[in-house]
């Protein structure tokens, strides 16, 4: 069986522990069934790049701490 891809992007680093710790824990938990990538961006022209760079048929859900719409 062919796990699928997910990319969790995040527009900038994560500098709290336990939200790290948080994120490789339900990584570990999609393990059996999906592959989950975390992407963390060092402003917001390099989380652009990444957004733009993922396939044109992958579904894309962006979450920005703002609320603006990409």
């Amino acid at each position: 069986m062919k796990k699928n891809s997910m990319y969790l992007l995040l527009s900038k680093k994560t500098k709290q522990p336990f939200i790290k710790e948080g994120m490789l824990y339900y990584a570990n938990k999609l393990n059996p069934y999906a592959t989950l990538k975390i992407v963390e961006s060092k402003n917001e022209k390099a989380f652009r790049e990444h957004c733009q760079s993922l396939e044109k048929k992958t579904i894309t859900i962006v979450l920005d701490q703002r609320g603006r719409q990409f």
